[in-house]
């Protein structure tokens, strides 16, 4: 992508080829930036990133503009700055973005009511035009008003003025002397995304399981980040929101790219960054304009896992997880910091057939602590019924005592047997006086309650919680 110059003479094209044709001028004083020699690029978790780029650059002594015209289309040009070796002999003076960007319905629009040329059937014809609508126009003629659809017209030179084929970034400058050095440019944008995924995979005994990894980057913008070095940070960081300048907007469509699984690259290594992780792609790579791209970065590893099926005690409740736990050490196959993504879950039947078993998520993991991966049941395979809770009042000793009872049957369709974890939040004032399960205190205001249901059985289950209410 390169910085626009004005054609002279008459502009005749198709109003189809016009945003391609149509290029402003650069002052005689300016000296466009060289190519990316070197490309870094941070991607945030939260659809902005960091652009880092090396270029050359070359002028003459005097007042000078910098221009970088093949710059990502959705920067946010506060946030873009050139940084120059100390001894280099220039002051930047002036920062500008111009993204006023050449389209046939903007170059049209200067001309309503002016004449215009339109060339149909081999002849030429000069008319006013009215109005512009899509494909469309309303025009004059000698003849009368008739519409016409987008034809060959001619438009005068200079009407492009102003306009630009692409985003551009300028400097305006004064150097003391000629300069020929290499500068970075740097700036916040926004069209690159990243997310991690997962595949967890396991059978119906649970012995074990398999968990894969990889990173998906999505590129929704028009720019191209090619040869680039790659991190990606986890975690959200503060960001003022900014209004972004009018840009087109368009449909966004991906094409997709993906690295596959090779035991002798390892995609990723971490590093920390105050709170937050940092994934350095060990090798440059290309990210080209609307892609979605996979890398892996945890390769199959074979690990213990727990699981467990937990739901909450409550009325019009009716939801039930399989929690599955794995600890993220070097012993059990892992040992890394993993990023927060989706879990797709793949099962095994008893003939080997793997079919996906539902979707999760997982939140950031370091190393040495504990997976926790939830896979959504709803109440298709547990759920409860007949909820009765009731509270009472009655005098005592300490004044007046209250009593909750709560009484509910919990029913399973799974084909062994099954003990569910059922949490309830009673309140930092009740205490559990009576219960026909095992339970504990998860902390001051959660209780658990472990109730064992054999095969598609149900179980009642029956809580007391006191507190005491002193008399006035």
């Amino acid at each position: 992508m390169s910085a626009g110059k004005t054609l002279p003479g008459l502009i005749a094209c198709s109003c189809l080829l016009l945003l391609f044709a149509l290029l402003p001028a650069l002052p005689s004083s300016a000296a466009e930036l060289g190519p990316a020699s070197d490309l870094r690029v941070t991607i945030y978790s939260q659809d902005v990133s960091f652009v880092r780029e090396t270029r050359s650059l070359s002028l003459q002594a005097g007042e000078s503009l910098i221009v970088a015209s093949d710059v990502s289309e959705r920067l946010r040009p506060d946030t873009a700055s050139l940084l120059l070796p100390a001894d280099v002999p220039l002051q930047l003076l002036e920062h500008n973005f111009d993204y006023d960007l050449v389209e046939p319905g903007k170059l049209l629009r200067r001309f309503l009511g002016s004449p215009i040329v339109v060339n149909s059937s081999g002849a030429s014809m000069t008319v006013t035009l009215l109005s512009l609508n899509g494909d469309s126009l309303l025009v004059e003629s000698p003849e009368g008003i008739s519409a016409a659809p987008l034809a060959d017209i001619a438009l005068p030179a200079g009407s492009d003025s102003g306009l630009f084929l692409q985003p551009t970034l300028s400097w305006q400058c004064h150097a003391t002397q000629s300069v020929s050095t290499e500068a970075e440019l740097q700036y916040l944008t926004s069209g690159l995304s990243w997310n991690a995924d997962y595949e967890l995979q396991f059978d119906e005994e649970l012995q074990s399981a398999t968990l894969l990894g990889w990173t998906t980057i999505r590129n929704t913008s028009d720019t191209d980040y090619r040869n680039a070095e790659m991190m990606l940070m986890a975690g959200d960081i503060n960001l003022v929101p900014q209004e972004q300048p009018g840009y087109r907007s368009a449909d966004i469509f991906l094409d997709q790219a993906y690295f596959k699984y090779s035991p002798d690259w390892f995609g990723y290594y971490s590093e920390q960054l105050f709170e937050y992780y940092l994934y350095n792609l060990r090798q440059r790579t290309d990210i080209l304009a609307r892609q979605q791209k996979q890398i892996s970065f945890l390769s199959p590893s074979t690990v213990d896992i727990r699981s467990r099926y937990v739901g909450r005690l409550e009325w019009l409740y009716n939801e039930f997880f399989q929690v599955f736990e794995i600890d993220n050490t070097e012993e059990n196959g892992l040992g890394i910091p993993l990023p927060a993504g989706n879990v797709r879950f793949v099962g095994t039947t008893q003939s080997g057939t793997r079919l996906p078993a539902g979707d999760g998520k997982t939140k950031h993991t370091p190393k040495n602590d504990t997976i926790r991966i939830e896979r959504f049941l709803g109440d298709s395979l547990l759920w409860l019924s007949d909820f009765n809770d009731r509270e009472s009042l009655f005098k005592s000793g300490y004044g007046l005592r209250a009593v909750r009872e709560i009484d509910v049957l919990v029913h399973s369709r799974l084909d062994r047997e099954t003990t569910v974890y059922l949490s309830h939040r009673p309140g930092l004032e009740w205490e559990v006086v009576e219960c026909d399960v095992q339970w504990e205190r998860l902390d001051a205001n959660t209780c658990e309650f472990a109730v064992q249901i054999p095969a598609g059985g149900t179980v009642p289950l029956h809580v007391v919680y006191g507190k005491s209410r002193r008399s006035k």
